[in-house]
């Protein structure tokens, strides 16, 4: 036979017996049910209730199968422990669960201790002590096991089996305390073991990472964490140093806890609590789909839109940095988040219809860091070159630091943030001209205070034009859409926003048209150009030697260098490469971006001592002096550290298709996927071959890429803007924009 106790306060009726048996029922057990008032319960009741089953179907306890289900929080504990050989599984209902004061004083202290673990080292209880989860687990149930160490104890009810049949083994304890004690004895054993419940593991106040080995107690330490009234940023920290810590599989067990947790409650939920519970799935990182499912939570939420911001452009860091895969509605969904974000603030802040003066343009970034940073080295070049040759231009450059947030908006356990910008202003005052202007977005403002700051910066200039580079999620300049003509410089793909007039990328028109209708957004219809861009790169003035990396003179080194390349380089790029250095003691491989690779480190073995780590070049042009190929993983990105490697007077392999690197490579030297490492073989093996393919790419960044052209095609299409934004102010309504055909 197999029993069900269900042992439950006042607070829950019927309904809730019913539900709460179902699993039970339905697996053929016999289901007791039992309430009684506060007045009626001791630490002797469960004794009682046992006995009477027993007598009641003639079967022993020790061959019966028995489960407990109660919402009595320090009791059920409490009994775990005292009924441990006699009670298979114990479940906690955490339905308003509750603590009873019992009216014995002595039995209480006795209850109090048995229920916060005390001397549970001393104890041979078998572990299973599950929970049944209808909400969060509030820090009065988790405090007890976290403060007592015992992280894996408690598991969630999914892995209960209601089958499972175990072995009972008689035993003799006596509980002490003080001078109360507690023998429960179902042996004839002559010998007791005491148990002293004076005795209590310290509680250090910290949280021991090494003794949770399961992945039910990496699930309720998170809670726990999650419950703690500490600053944001501990909690990252210590989420991020505890999940280090998992293996794969529990980092799949946990997942699948959370998953059908908010599958259950994700509608009920506070906001921040669900984004927190989505930013963990994406740490952990075994499914690749959650920016999914947290896009369209956002998208859905209707009340905390000074929420969204943050984990909104996270999402970006989610998919860069974090594998988390784009979906067939991904852009969709952003502009639909960015249509009630415009729409939100615009209620709330104050924009007059601003004035604009001649030749005033407001050059808007997402951030401005080091000169190494391509979006910075984009935005100061042509601030500068745009003065250089249109010495009339009035420009001041408005720095939104779209990842260095406000505060208390990085409310979520795995933020990506970057540092102050305005923390490299004298960099920036020595590489710009100095008619510049430089407004930086001041990140300890609220973001509606920062936003209007923000805007008045801008129209404050009185600009004719804005010029939005980097800044794909741009508040600001969404928000003057309204009142100035915009163009926007993209890093990467497709413009995606909305309120743009004129869009440039470094794909050509067909390119861009078969993405924007791979995206689901035909119904874009701003101006598109392809652009050449300016560049120029300063030369250095440091030397490298080959010497500092442990090179030969006469070794051929390869380099890749990227932020990502945990990411960018797959499993078949490193294998090919792999290869290429068996094949060739000679060649070395230097690796820029990163300090280790896990996959290079585990399949190389004795080839690593052929592959160079560096985690950051302060000199990226010094460092080329001494390469002889840049390998260009298979990525869309990586066009600038290129574009500077062919101006060094590097080859690059590259392969052919849409990536940024072919904005740069000479023309017919990309590659097919098969020709790519024979182009590298054969480099390394025709000395005459490689001074050819020196001298093809020797001088085209400076050929094709000069400022004079780039500065000019930027000052057309500004004009261009400025038409089509005309023909919106004049449009029904004001701001609606015009067809215009790419």
């Amino acid at each position: 036979m197999k029993f069900l106790i269900n042992l439950f306060s006042t607070d829950l009726n019927q309904q809730d017996f019913v539900s709460l048996s179902e699993p039970f029922d339905s697996e053929g057990y016999s289901i007791y049910n039992f309430q009684f008032s506060s007045e009626e319960y001791s630490i002797d009741l469960l004794d009682t209730l046992i006995n009477y089953l027993s007598f009641e179907h003639n079967i022993s306890p020790y061959e019966t199968k028995i489960v407990l289900q109660s919402n009595i929080n320090n009791l059920l504990i409490a009994w775990y422990r005292i009924y441990n050989d006699i009670i298979d599984d114990f479940i906690l209902i955490d339905n308003s669960v509750t603590s009873i004061e019992l009216k014995n004083p002595i039995e209480q202290i006795f209850i109090d201790q048995l229920s916060a673990f005390a001397a549970i080292e001393d104890e041979s209880c078998h572990t299973r002590l599950y929970y049944r989860n209808s909400s969060l687990l509030s820090p009065q149930i988790l405090k007890p096991f976290m403060e007592a160490y015992q992280y894996d104890l408690l598991k969630p009810f999914n892995e209960h089996s209601v089958h499972s049949v175990v072995h009972k083994k008689r035993e003799k304890k006596e509980y002490k305390i003080k001078q109360y004690s507690y023998l429960r004895s179902t042996t004839l054993e002559d010998k007791s073991k005491i148990i002293d419940l004076t005795r209590q593991r310290t509680f250090q106040k910290n949280i021991l990472i090494d003794e949770i080995n399961e992945a039910s107690g990496f699930y309720l330490v998170f809670q726990y964490i999650l419950s703690l009234q500490i600053a944001d940023d501990q909690k990252a920290r210590a989420v991020h140093m505890f999940q280090q810590r998992m293996n794969t599989e529990q980092k799949k067990l946990v997942t699948e806890y959370i998953k059908d947790y908010l599958e259950e409650r994700v509608n009920i939920l506070p906001f921040k609590e669900v984004i927190n519970y989505y930013s963990f799935l994406v740490m952990l990182g075994t499914d690749k789909t959650i920016i999914k499912q947290m896009l369209e939570y956002i998208k859905n939420d209707d009340k905390h839109f000074d929420d969204h911001y943050a984990p909104f452009t996270n999402v970006l860091f989610y998919v860069t940095n974090a594998s988390q895969k784009e979906y067939e509605t991904y852009f969709l969904d952003r502009i639909d988040i960015m249509r009630q974000l415009k729409s939100y603030y615009k209620e709330k802040l104050k924009i007059q219809m601003p004035k604009s003066e001649d030749n005033h343009l407001v050059i808007v970034c997402g951030q401005l860091l080091s000169y190494n940073h391509a979006p910075t080295k984009v935005t100061i070049d042509y601030a500068n070159n745009l003065i250089k040759y249109y010495p009339n231009l009035k420009i001041k450059i408005v720095v939104e630091d779209m990842f260095n947030y406000s505060p208390n908006e990085l409310f979520f356990v795995y933020p990506f943030c970057s540092v102050d910008s305005k923390s490299l202003n004298g960099l920036h005052k020595e590489l710009l001209d100095p008619s510049i202007e430089i407004h930086y977005s001041n990140c300890r403002l609220s973001r509606i205070h920062r936003l209007q700051e923000d805007i008045n910066a801008i129209k404050d200039f009185k600009p004719q034009w804005i010029f939005k580079i980097g800044a794909p999620d741009s508040l600001a300049v969404d928000l003057l859409f309204d009142y100035y003509p915009i163009t926007s410089l993209s890093m990467g793909g497709a413009e995606y926003s909305e309120w743009v007039d004129v869009a440039l990328a470094g794909y050509t028109k067909d390119s861009i048209l078969l993405e924007l209708k791979e995206k689901g957004l035909e119904f874009l219809r701003y101006h598109y150009s392809q652009y050449i861009p300016g560049l120029e790169f300063a030369k250095s003035k440091n030397k490298v030697s080959r010497s500092e990396f442990s090179f030969g003179t006469t070794d051929f080194v390869i380099v890749t260098v990227g932020n990502r390349l945990e990411i960018d380089m797959d499993q078949t790029f490193i294998m090919e490469m792999r290869t290429i250095l068996l094949k060739n003691k000679q060649v070395k491989w230097l690796i820029i971006g990163l300090e280790e690779h896990s996959l290079v480190h585990n399949a190389f073995g004795v080839l690593n001592k052929q592959v160079s780590f560096l985690k950051y070049a302060n000199d990226l042009a010094a460092v080329y002096t001494i390469c002889d190929l840049y390998a260009n993983p298979f990525r869309k990105g990586g066009g600038f550290s290129v574009a500077m490697a062919i101006d060094a007077g590097i080859p690059v392999a590259n392969l052919e298709g849409p990536n940024d690197a072919n904005g740069f490579v000479p023309k017919g030297k990309a590659l097919r996927r098969s020709e790519y490492f024979n182009y590298i073989q054969r480099l390394i093996n025709d000395n005459e071959y490689y001074k050819n393919e020196q001298a093809c790419f020797k001088g085209t960044i400076e050929k094709r890429f000069g400022f004079k052209n780039a500065t000019k095609r930027v000052m057309d299409l500004l004009h261009k803007s400025e038409e089509i934004a005309l023909k919106r102010y004049h449009s029904k309504g004001g701001n609606v924009k015009t067809s215009i055909s790419l």
